[in-house]
């Protein structure tokens, strides 16, 4: 089981792009033209400090405490032992052998 270790919240962020855009790794829970805050965080199991490769882009009026709690059960539930090793290599080769 993931935990947090940090969450960064980015208010007023941007505007959700049309469907024709893709943008990986963004969870959207806002529909197309509206305005958005910028959601990410880290974990503590990851060995280097970056974000997470998902982060949430949630209404602007969402309370800090109903986005921590949102990031919390997320990490809790949905980020698996796995996904966290496959990213530490990620990280790992990226930093070692360049990102480009």
């Amino acid at each position: 089981m993931a935990t947090v270790k940090d969450i960064e919240i980015q208010k007023k962020w941007g505007v959700r792009p049309s469907k024709n855009i893709i943008v990986g790794g963004n969870i959207w829970l806002v529909d197309e033209g509206q305005e958005y805050t910028l959601v990410q965080f880290s974990i503590n199991e990851l060995k280097k400090n970056y974000f997470w490769n998902d982060c949430f882009c949630v209404p602007c009026d969402w309370s800090e405490e109903k986005i921590r709690d949102l990031v919390e059960q997320y990490v809790k539930e949905q980020i698996t032992e796995e996904q966290i090793q496959d990213y530490n290599d990620f990280l790992e080769s990226g930093e070692k052998w360049g990102w480009d």
